[in-house]
């Protein structure tokens, strides 16, 4: 019994628990506002979120918890961890369902997928890692045919999950060529690779008409976003998680177990290295940008001692079950910690707020998105900017000068939004990023404005933080 099905449905049960009220982070605040404004009637990527990076599907399904939670009275936003650890579970019946059966395995990737997901919970690298997997365990075993409708909703939901992040199709690519490597040409044109396919497509005829701005926008994001605090090749090459995809990636050969669990441990190997080149090609090494790279990695080196861990299961399932629900009791105060340090800074933020703000909008100065988010969700006030930070403003900072002439256009426009903004918007509070070794003093670069300059001459500091110096600007009566 202890090397069964029970301690594996135990943990999830257990992790689920703990992980259903995680606080907020950055990104996920700011994907609800972003949707929360869109319902609202404004235009996404024009006037909410006009220098964001990232295509619409996000957003999308945040707008689609914020209407369900508004049917059950509750936020959007708190109901997003109980959604996202209802799809791990999903993710690891479907795994049960149409891969090779191993509680060892299963587990594992319950580790991989809650608690190791640690402030990563639900981002979008979290969740393509999580959809996908069914996807790729199904398209690795050839063993039996699965029925027509379980291939669809398996492919549907890799097909969603990789398109959150759109650099993720390759791992779509690597894995339809390596089961054609393995079965044949033909295999190319099966229902999964073409759904998904079509999926991608249908996917960016969509956005296209629903949210032209992005297209439009796409260019110069594209030119500027891989200036915006990129990580030196060399030092992603050197990171020690490399090893760890490395090693998932060569051992899969030399191991000796059924062809369904060698294709299996082989396939997430060479999925890890797919993303792992997507990584490369954003210029980022992000910890989120790993997470799913070490998710794959894991699960690949956790079929390598598959055979051990059988025989050893009374021992290897209840240890690692124990050890996972450790991990999981502790994750909240691991996210919370996250959100205290710089840049985010969230305890003497909010305090800062609540005690100044009066429930009016805040407005931050800064290239962080923690020094909005989530800040303005926790204090239950409005943000004031179109944008969640000022992360073009920077990069245009770094650049020479005859390189930045050329953006000249894009920084006198972002100047403007933001003054309409604090125009129209009258926030209360005005967070602005200090002087520091990565950039210069926020105030003083607006300060070359001479209407901000009369802005801050009228203001008062209220308090500051190692990050950030808050003004009040609009006292509440």
């Amino acid at each position: 019994m202890l090397g069964g099905p029970i301690p594996l449905i135990l943990t999830v049960l257990v992790c689920g628990w703990f992980v259903h009220d995680l606080p907020p982070v950055p990104d996920h605040a700011s994907q609800f506002h972003m949707a929360q404004r869109m319902l609202e009637g404004a235009v996404l990527y024009s006037d909410v979120a006009a220098s964001e990076m990232h295509p619409p599907l996000l957003t999308w399904l945040a707008a689609l918890l914020v209407i369900v939670g508004r049917a059950l009275a509750i936020s959007g936003l708190d109901l997003m961890p109980v959604c996202v650890a209802l799809s791990v579970a999903t993710s690891l019946c479907l795994i049960w369902r149409v891969g090779p059966r191993s509680v060892w395995v299963l587990m594992v990737a319950a580790m991989l997928l809650l608690p190791l997901s640690d402030a990563y919970f639900g981002q979008g690298e979290h969740l393509a890692v999580t959809w996908a997997l069914p996807y790729l365990f199904a398209t690795a075993d050839a063993g039996t045919e699965l029925p027509r409708r379980l291939r669809i909703v398996v492919a549907l939901m890799a097909a969603l999950g990789l398109a959150l992040k759109p650099h993720f199709a390759l791992v779509w690519v690597v894995a339809e060529l390596y089961r054609a490597r393995r079965h044949g040409w033909r295999s190319v044109f099966r229902l999964e690779g073409l759904l998904i396919g079509a999926s991608f497509a249908g996917y960016l005829l969509i956005a296209a008409g629903v949210h032209p701005e992005y297209f439009h926008n796409l260019p110069w994001l594209a030119a500027l976003y891989p200036k915006y605090f990129p990580t030196p090749l060399t030092q992603i090459v050197r990171d020690a998680r490399g090893a760890l995809l490395l090693a998932a990636v060569l051992l899969p050969f030399a191991l000796r177990d059924s062809r369904e669990w060698v294709a299996a441990a082989r396939l997430l190997g060479l999925a890890g290295a797919a993303m792992y080149l997507a990584m490369l090609l954003q210029q980022k090494g992000w910890g989120y940008h790993w997470y799913p790279i070490v998710a794959c990695s894991g699960l690949s080196l956790a079929i390598c001692v598959r055979r051990w861990a059988h025989r050893h299961a009374a021992l290897a399932i209840p240890l690692v079950a124990s050890v996972t629900i450790m991990l999981a009791s502790a994750q909240r105060l691991r996210v919370e910690h996250v959100l205290q340090k710089p840049p985010t800074e969230l305890g003497p933020m909010l305090a800062l707020v609540q005690a100044h703000a009066g429930g009016r909008p805040i407005a931050a100065l800064s290239r962080y998105i923690q020094a909005g988010f989530p800040l303005a969700a926790e204090a239950g006030v409005e943000w004031a900017l179109p944008d969640a930070c000022l992360w073009t403003l920077h990069v245009l900072q770094q650049m020479p000068q005859a390189e930045r002439r050329r953006w000249a256009w894009l920084e006198r426009a972002s100047f403007e939004r933001v003054w309409a903004a604090l125009e129209a918007r009258r926030p209360a509070l005005l967070i602005v990023e200090r002087e520091t070794e990565a950039g210069p003093d926020m105030r003083r670069y607006f300060e070359t404005d001479a209407r901000y300059r009369r802005l801050f001459e009228r203001a008062k500091i209220i308090g500051s933080t190692p990050t950030y110096v808050v003004y009040a600007l609009h006292q509440p009566p």
